[in-house]
C-alpha cells in the first residue's frame, strides 16, 4: 500500500536576481513499511525534498499524496496537524533543546498532542528504555555524547508514534560505532513498521534501506 506518492514536483527558489530549480518534476512513491534512501551530492535537492515530505516547506508545482490525501494542498494550520500526528524527524544536528532535560526533549511532541503529563512522563520513560537510555531522563544534553544525543532525537521524532520518520543524514555527526548503533535501531523501528525515508551520502549506511534512489541536479536519476 503506497503511503507516499509524489509527481512532477517542483521547487525554486529566489536568490538575488537569480532562480536556483531544486527539484525538477521528481516522482517517488514509498510504500507503507518500506525503508527507502535517497543518495546524492550536497545541493541536488535531498533535504529539500525530505522537508517537504515531512510538511516544513511547501512544492511551488506538482502533487504530494500522503494516503491519498493532498498534503501539497494543506494550509499553514494543517501543514502543522501533519507534521505533528504523522512524521517524526531525525537530523544530523539532533535539534534538541539545550535548556531541557532529556525527558523534556522527548515529551515535547506530547504536550502539542495534548497528552498529560503523566501520559507524556511514562512514554518518555518508555522510549528512553527502548532507545538504551533507561534512568536518563534528568540529564542536560551537554551531558550526552554525539550517540546518546541522537538515539533521544529518535525517541523525540517516534513520540507520537508516526507513521513516517523522515532522517537527513543521521549518523553524519557520529563515529562509525555510534552511527552503526543508530542505523540498527532505525531498522529495528522499520521492522516494526516504520516507514523510513533517509537522507544520506555514506553508501554504508545506505546499505541498510531496502530500496536506494539517486538524485542528481533536483531530479531523480
Amino acid at each position: 500500500m503506497k503511503i507516499i506518492a509524489i509527481k512532477n514536483l517542483m521547487k525554486t527558489y529566489q536568490t538575488g536576481g537569480a532562480k536556483n530549480e531544486v527539484l525538477k518534476n521528481v516522482c517517488l512513491e514509498a510504500e507503507k513499511g518500506e525503508f527507502v534512501a535517497i543518495m546524492g551530492r550536497s545541493g541536488c535537492g535531498k533535504s529539500t525534498l525530505l522537508n517537504i515530505m515531512g510538511g516544513m516547506d511547501k512544492a511551488d508545482g506538482g502533487s504530494y499524496l500522503f494516503h491519498g490525501e493532498r498534503v501539497s494542498d494543506f494550509n499553514r494550520r494543517q501543514l502543522a496537524h501533519f507534521r505533528n500526528k504523522n512524521v517524526g524527524f531525525v537530523f544530523q544536528a539532533f535539534h534538541l533543546l539545550p535548556e531541557f532535560n532529556v525527558m523534556d526533549n522527548i515529551s515535547l511532541p506530547l504536550g502539542y498532542a495534548g497528552e498529560k503529563a503523566a501520559q507524556r512522563k511514562q512514554r518518555a520513560k518508555q522510549l528512553l528504555e527502548m532507545v538504551g537510555l533507561a534512568g536518563r531522563e534528568r540529564d542536560k544534553v551537554f551531558q550526552l555524547s554525539g550517540g546518546e544525543r541522537q538515539r533521544v532525537a529518535i525517541a523525540r521524532a517516534i513520540s507520537n508514534r508516526p507513521e513516517v520518520i523522515l532522517a537527513d543524514e543521521p549518523t553524519g555527526s557520529l563515529d562509525e560505532e555510534n552511527g552503526a548503533k543508530i542505523m540498527q535501531l532505525l531498522k529495528k523501528l522499520n521492522g516494526q513498521g516504520a516507514t523510513i525515508v533517509m537522507v544520506t551520502h555514506d553508501k554504508k549506511v545506505a546499505g541498510y534501506a531496502d530500496r536506494v534512489i539517486y538524485m542528481e541536479n533536483g531530479n531523480i536519476k
